[in-house]
C-alpha cells in the first residue's frame, strides 16, 4: 500500500495522470533518435545499419507502472481487503507485509 499511496501521489499531483503517456513519448523519441543517428555514422555499412534499425525497432518498453494504480477502480479492486488505520501506523506496515507477502504466494498457485 505504501508504494501504491505513493505513486498516486505521484502521478495524480506532479504529473496529473500523465506519468505513463509521457514516459512512454520519451521512450519512442528516444528511439527515434537512435535509428536517426545511424544515418550519420559512416563507419557502418548499410547491411550493418539495416541490422541496428532492426534490433532498435525490437526494444520492448517496460515501464514499471501498473494500469491499477491509473484506474482507482482497479486500485480499490486490488487493496479492498487490505485494512489501513489512521491511528495503527505499526500494524498498518504489518498488515500491508502480510498482504503483499499472500498477493506473492497467490502467484504460485
Amino acid at each position: 500500500m505504501y508504494n501504491a499511496s505513493n505513486t498516486l501521489y505521484v502521478i495524480r499531483e506532479v504529473f496529473h495522470g500523465q506519468l505513463k503517456k509521457l514516459t512512454e513519448e520519451m521512450i519512442n523519441k528516444i528511439k527515434t533518435a537512435f535509428k536517426d543517428n545511424f544515418k550519420n555514422l559512416h563507419w557502418m555499412d548499410k547491411e550493418t545499419q539495416t541490422k541496428a534499425e532492426q534490433k532498435a525497432d525490437a526494444i520492448t518498453d517496460m515501464i514499471s507502472l501498473s494500469d491499477c494504480l491509473i484506474d482507482l477502480d482497479q486500485l480499490y479492486e486490488k487493496y479492498r481487503n487490505l485494512t489501513i488505520s489512521n491511528d495503527e501506523y505499526f500494524s498498518n506496515n504489518i498488515r500491508d507485509i502480510k498482504f503483499n507477502l499472500i498477493h506473492i504466494l497467490n502467484k504460485f498457485d
